[in-house]
């Protein structure tokens, strides 16, 4: 399943630019996981068919450092001028982050 890769490359990106690794994950839905960390949780979830998203706390800060490293690894500039609190991603992009995360 989809959500539980986007689950393991929350977590990845999490320790590769914090180096903390999560304290708890919760399956609050079929469809919705959230992930506590030291200072902050993260809710990923499948918000409509092939598509996923991150919800982080606010627009600014930690969703910074993700939108940076996923535009890094996925070799554009979509995400770095988002302003909004979360990072939707389809199948494929999530394919392609647990894949160079993993590594």
């Amino acid at each position: 399943m989809k959500l539980v890769e986007l689950s393991e490359v929350v977590k990845l990106a999490y320790n590769k630019i914090y180096g903390e690794k999560i304290i708890k994950e919760e399956m609050l839905t079929e469809k919705k996981f959230k992930l506590t960390f030291r200072k902050e949780a993260i809710i990923i979830d499948n918000s409509v068919g092939n598509k996923y998203r991150i919800t982080f706390n606010d627009y600014v800060g930690t969703i910074d450092h993700f939108r940076n490293l996923f535009d890094y690894i996925l070799g554009f500039n979509d995400f770095c001028c988002d302003t909004s609190n979360f990072i939707d991603l389809t199948e494929s992009f999530i394919t392609k982050l647990y894949k160079h995360l993993h590594l």
